[in-house]
């Protein structure tokens, strides 16, 4: 997927996290070349636009500016924040809000009513590409004991644009969202309506978005406990490459142990997704991804349950499509939820030390991973079974790769029909896969593994796991 097609996919899912804010804007100054602007008089306006109010290109800006109780509006403010901070987090938006909102705050006696003006900064090429955009406005109701409201609404933008750039049309259908906090807005709830948007360069490049709903609640971090998100289709294209996704709903609950290890809860469906690209073509339908997470007397544990109606993969240089469905849990056991907690709290750059520190309290629960009723069923016979991986304590003294061999203990079955592994063999042309195989007589071929006391039984075959390392 180029460029375009991954900052319109991913911006769509961010577009609830951050008050959709105009993620039209970027995708738009992808679609639509601004260098075709590089007139004498367009640099130098271009110069002194950025000078005095323009944002750069790496740093999403805005305004804002308060009205207290009716009264003469406040200094208009300024707000900065770069691109990276945002891609890594979208949520910092709403934490530079927090911190504006509440800064005036500790200066107003409440009850309070605050009206507020957001408007965005862009570079002098985006604004020549987007045009102006609308003001953002804000109307927050707080209460004596510092809860309240806030209403929000960002208006519809329509803009031709110019040919010059690549005669196309933006149209943003606009926004309108509730909030509601307690006090010095903690514990932010929120719920938008995005009306959806369109992105067109003409012969070139088309993206749009339909009706899309978000809800969500936040803790006093602003880090999401719970996620609703309904969104009807998503497409976007350029040249032979094409997306097409329908009927996406997410819902996401973190739930926290006694301990505070969050646990994240999360339902995926996806009615309908399609991709194109130079011939090739995929299509999945009706995909289902289900996780829950357990704690009990300390043991976390944690399942993945995924499910696919129909995919079919279609190549041009194959005589026919690879159509395929499938159904499969992946669970993980008995982990320790003092050391997860442990990792969950360090910095990610720091995460493989400390896995390393925590690893006796992994070892000491005897963890476990599973792979349960694994299902792929084609037209060409189907793929079916399980695996079970598991590191016995008792027998784990130590924390060296010798002790933790003979620890291990795992556990596989599966069969194939021999139409579907003639495919797999010929795709991935390798041939000693057949060779771990077994002819069941049935049309299928099976796999029985085992790991046991540092054995390893493939079908009835042992070999030490000591002679395959060394």
């Amino acid at each position: 997927m180029n460029k375009a097609l991954q900052l319109s996919a991913t911006s769509l899912l961010v577009s609830g996290m951050s008050l959709a804010l105009p993620l039209h804007a970027d995708t738009a100054n992808l679609a639509f070349d601004a260098s075709k602007a590089n007139s004498p008089s367009d640099t130098t306006a271009d110069s002194a636009d950025r000078t005095v109010s323009a944002s750069p290109r790496d740093a999403l800006g805005f305004t804002l500016q308060h009205r207290f109780n009716g009264g003469k509006p406040l200094p208009t403010e300024t707000i900065k924040i770069p691109r990276n901070k945002i891609k890594d987090n979208p949520l910092v938006i709403l934490k530079a809000l927090k911190k504006n909102f509440s800064k005036h705050l500790e200066k107003q006696k409440k009850p309070l009513q605050i009206d507020t003006e957001l408007e965005f900064l862009l570079p002098a090429r985006a604004t020549k590409i987007l045009g102006q955009l609308p003001k953002v406005s804000i109307k927050t109701h707080v209460k004596s004991d510092g809860s309240g409201k806030s209403n929000l609404v960002f208006p519809a933008h329509r803009r031709e644009v110019p040919a010059k750039f690549g005669k196309g049309l933006i149209d943003w259908k606009g926004l309108d969202g509730q909030f509601s906090f307690t006090d010095q807005f903690e514990n932010l709830t929120a719920a938008l309506n995005i009306a959806g948007f369109i992105v067109e360069k003409k012969g070139k490049f088309a993206a749009s978005l339909g009706k899309t709903t978000f809800s969500g609640a936040f803790d006093a971090n602003l880090r999401p406990t719970q996620i609703n998100l309904s969104l009807p289709s998503f497409k976007a294209g350029e040249n032979d490459e094409q997306l097409n996704l329908q009927t996406l709903t997410l819902k996401l609950n973190v739930d926290k142990t006694p301990k505070g290890l969050e646990l994240d809860n999360v339902n995926l469906k996806v009615g309908q997704v399609g991709f194109s690209e130079s011939g090739s073509k995929t299509r999945l339908e009706g995909l289902a991804l289900t996780t829950v997470g357990t704690v009990q007397n300390g043991v976390i544990n944690y399942t993945l349950q995924t499910q696919i109606d129909k995919l079919v993969i279609s190549d041009k240089e194959s005589k026919e499509a690879l159509e395929l469905s499938h159904v499969g849990e992946l669970a993980f056991r008995r982990l320790d939820e003092e050391a997860l907690l442990a990792l969950q709290t360090t910095d990610h750059q720091l995460r493989l030390f400390k896995l390393m520190e925590v690893a006796p309290k992994f070892v000491a629960k005897s963890p476990e991973v599973a792979l349960n009723r694994l299902t792929v069923t084609t037209p060409k016979g189907n793929l079916q079974g399980n695996l079970n991986i598991r590191l016995d304590s008792k027998k784990a003294t130590q924390m060296e790769i010798p002790f933790l061999i003979n620890a291990l203990q795992a556990q596989l079955n599966f069969t194939i029909g021999k139409e579907l592994l003639e495919l797999v063999v010929a795709a991935l042309e390798v041939n000693f896969i057949k060779a771990l195989l077994i002819d069941a007589g049935d049309g299928n071929y099976k796999l029985v593994a085992g790991l046991k006391d540092g054995l390893l039984t493939l079908n009835g075959l042992q070999i030490p796991v000591a002679a395959l390392l060394y």
